[in-house]
């Protein structure tokens, strides 16, 4: 769907990374979640999470592993478990929040 996406594995050496994250929070229009097991017990992706709510961003949670999370249970989320890809809807959704 040639949506541009940033991964904070993309973040150079010797950079100060928690400063850049913040600035690609700011910065973007919708926030994915992808929730799992391992991010659920993640402290940065729990505070990255809490920083996108304050800044009031569209938050797009991706269930791959576990359980949905309290922290954004009122929000609909869609479940990619067993290799599954979002529909249609999920794109489009994204990409009015992008434009």
């Amino acid at each position: 769907h040639n949506i541009p996406v940033w991964i904070d594995d993309r973040i150079d050496y010797g950079t100060r990374w928690p400063h850049v994250i913040q600035e690609k929070i700011d910065s973007c229009k919708a926030f994915i979640l992808i929730m799992s097991d391992n991010a659920r017990a993640s402290d940065w992706v729990n505070h990255e999470l809490t920083y996108a709510q304050s800044k009031r961003k569209r938050i797009y949670p991706l269930l791959l592993k576990g359980d949905t999370w309290l922290s954004v249970a009122s929000i609909q989320y869609v479940n990619v478990r067993n290799r599954k890809l979002p529909d249609e809807s999920f794109y489009k959704s994204l990409l009015e929040a992008l434009a």
